[in-house]
């Protein structure tokens, strides 16, 4: 076969390494060189600039921290009056990070990485109690206050799905920049950020993984540290930002951070076996074992104090990996692991770099009050309501399946209904069909508005309490913003559920009644979303959240008035008929059916005839001049429950 047969990407190999084309030979291996000479100068290399963010040497901060403690304190049982002090996690651990560097938490699993960077921010964590100090440039500063000039990357990413990666930092540069920013200036910032990270060609991506296009693991991650990075925090702390990622993905979020490190911030991450590459990204260690720290100080010179307490680490080796190893608790050995973690710790404490850290972290200015009163909220009430609500709206919009199956399974219900229930007629069966009718319009507007807002809260939690420690926004001002939101949709789906089936099944035909049902069926069905909301802001999990929804309805259902006499209620449980939104919105309803009407048909066989409407409300115990009480009520239940699901929300904060 003549060479001139082969395709292209199989000849070209071919007379590479033919025996008649040495010279090119040659070429092409000068040629690869360069190549890899230069593809590696530019790998070794940070990605990202961040320049224009340089902070001024004056506003740089220094992180110190003194006698940390952290452990787990609970009751033993809910009854228990006794509490209990268990699970030491860190012993009385110092330390100090400085503007321009990274410090690098190393430690095996349980070590008490993460656990340090919680003490250190006031990240709240069931049962995890917490001692210490902690100063930035030698002043005591409150968590508030060291909030406010952080940013803080965690351990697991979570955005809200339906928002593109534009959209989130735009609402995170409305509610986080200073206020003095100016609109098109917040949006410069968010466009300068995008391309910083390499995020440009990335900012229509929705970040939810069920919608379109997905974004990486890294991406994700760098999206994180751009929400951070656009309020230009003067310290960062990140927790095992490279955990979940593949080697060149964790490498590339180490770069960003020595590029955020390069504009004089302080950088305090904890890392999880960081390999080679990354490691000689770190400026200084610290080594935690079994929650005590063992060494504190530059990369370097962690080599030269193992080596002098008899650890070397072999030629060759990640020096991380080698130190973690050797200073890990080995099950078989175990007291004598506990006895060089004893060593480690006290001659750490004699060493320069201990005795250094110890003049550091003893150094304190006077305090001053002014610095430590925090600045709670960088953006106005207005600004806030004005951002979460767009947002909120966006979210709702950007999903418009779920806006589809809501008024797609209205619309067959009351469809359902009308033609079971098709133009009845003024007799005895008609007004005990009509009836029911009215009572499936209550039922069909609780269980269908309650289930769809059983999880707007739960789902959202953990954004929710990320972003409210971050001090962003108030928590009734998301509160209201959310409820909002989603108000007109529970305005249509009523209205659009009476008004299919309203004349087609024979109701009372006067405009005015037409009008009154659907004025009742939107106050029922706002006294629903109230309740789903409760539970929502109530409830721990969405599945929590969905069992208690069913079976603390049914009271409310049993006393509506439908299938229990008012009469036949017990005096013992007569109040809880009054909370029942089934019985005001039944009494409503049935008033504005039959108070008008005078002329019932009467069957030969009917053991009981109602003549008229007033008849029918007194067979049922309802009144007439209940109607606008019952009104009242349902405006009542309204603002009751969305208070009280404000006040379950807002313990969820504390």
């Amino acid at each position: 076969m003549s060479n001139e047969n082969i395709p292209l990407l199989v000849s070209e190999p071919y007379k590479l390494y033919s025996s008649d084309t040495k010279n090119r030979e040659v070429q092409s291996s000068q040629e690869l060189q360069h190549f890899a000479e230069s593809f590696h100068q530019h790998y070794d290399e940070p990605s990202f600039d961040f320049v224009e963010d340089v902070i001024p040497e004056n506003d740089r901060a220094t992180l110190a921290w003194k006698d940390v403690i952290a452990y787990f304190q609970h009751r033993k049982s809910f009854w228990a009056s006794k509490i209990r002090k268990t699970g030491v996690l860190l012993h009385g651990v110092s330390g100090v990070a400085y503007p321009g560097e990274i410090l690098a938490i190393l430690g095996g699993s349980g070590s008490g990485k993460s656990t340090l960077l919680h003490a250190i921010t006031g990240t709240p964590v069931k049962h995890l109690k917490r001692m210490g100090e902690v100063r930035i440039n030698g002043e005591d500063v409150c968590f508030d206050r060291l909030r406010n000039v952080s940013g803080h990357v965690h351990q697991h990413d979570i955005f809200i799905p339906t928002l593109t990666v534009r959209e989130h930092l735009l609402f995170h540069a409305y509610l986080r920049m200073d206020q003095s920013v100016t609109l098109a200036n917040r949006k410069r910032r968010v466009d300068k950020v995008l391309m910083e990270l390499y995020l440009k060609d990335k900012e229509n991506f929705r970040l939810g993984s069920i919608y379109g296009a997905v974004l990486s693991s890294g991406e994700r991650r760098r999206v994180s540290f751009a929400t951070e990075i656009l309020s230009n925090p003067l310290i960062m702390f990140c927790d095992e930002p490279t955990s979940g990622l593949d080697t060149s993905m964790a490498l590339q979020i180490v770069r960003v951070l020595q590029s955020m490190k390069n504009s004089g911030r302080t950088i305090l991450c904890s890392v999880h076996q960081p390999n080679s590459d990354m490691y000689n990204i770190f400026d200084k260690v610290l080594y935690l074992v079994e929650g005590r720290l063992i060494y504190l100080g530059g990369r370097e010179a962690a080599d030269t104090f193992f080596k002098t307490n008899g650890i070397v680490c072999p030629h060759l080796f990640n020096p991380a990996d080698y130190y973690i190893r050797m200073t890990s608790i080995n099950p078989e050995h175990e007291e004598r692991c506990y006895e060089l973690i004893s060593y480690l710790f006290r001659k750490f404490r004699t060493s320069d770099e201990g005795l250094e850290l110890d003049r550091v972290v003893n150094y304190r200015k006077n305090i001053n009050t002014k610095n430590m009163i925090s600045y709670y909220h960088k953006a106005s009430c207005c600004v806030q309501f004005c951002g979460l609500i767009w947002r909120s709206l966006i979210s709702i919009l950007k999903d418009p399946a779920l806006i589809k199956v809501r008024l797609f399974q209205t619309v067959i219900t009351s469809l359902l209904i009308a033609v079971l229930y098709f133009n009845q007629k003024m007799n005895q069966e008609g007004v005990m069909n009509l009836n029911g009718v009215l009572f499936l319009f209550l039922t069909s507007m609780t269980f269908q508005n309650v289930f769809a807002v059983i999880h707007t809260f739960t789902m959202e939690l953990p954004i929710f309490l990320r972003e409210h420690r971050k001090q962003i926004y108030r928590t009734d001002i998301y509160f209201l913003s959310k409820t909002l939101a989603e108000l007109p949709f529970f305005v249509i789906i009523p209205l659009v559920f009476t008004s299919v089936c309203y004349f087609l099944v024979g109701l009372n035909p006067h405009f005015i009644n037409y009008a009154t049902t659907c004025g009742i069926m939107i106050l029922v069905a706002n006294v629903a979303l109230g309740y789903g909301y409760f539970i929502s802001c109530m409830a721990s999990t969405q599945s929590m959240a969905l069992s208690l929804g069913g079976i603390l309805l049914i009271p409310f259902l049993l006393f509506g008035g439908y299938f229990m006499n008012l009469k036949s209620i017990p005096k013992y449980f007569g109040w809880l008929s009054y909370t029942s939104w089934f019985r005001h919105g039944n009494e409503a309803l049935m008033v504005n059916q039959w108070k008008d009407v005078t002329n019932i048909q009467c069957s030969n066989n009917s053991t009981f005839c109602a003549r008229n409407g007033q008849e029918v409300l007194q067979a049922y115990s309802f009144r007439e001049e209940n109607f606008y009480m019952n009104i009242v009520v349902l405006l009542a239940e309204i603002i009751v429950f969305r208070v009280l699901a404000y006040f379950a929300l807002v313990a969820k904060t504390k």
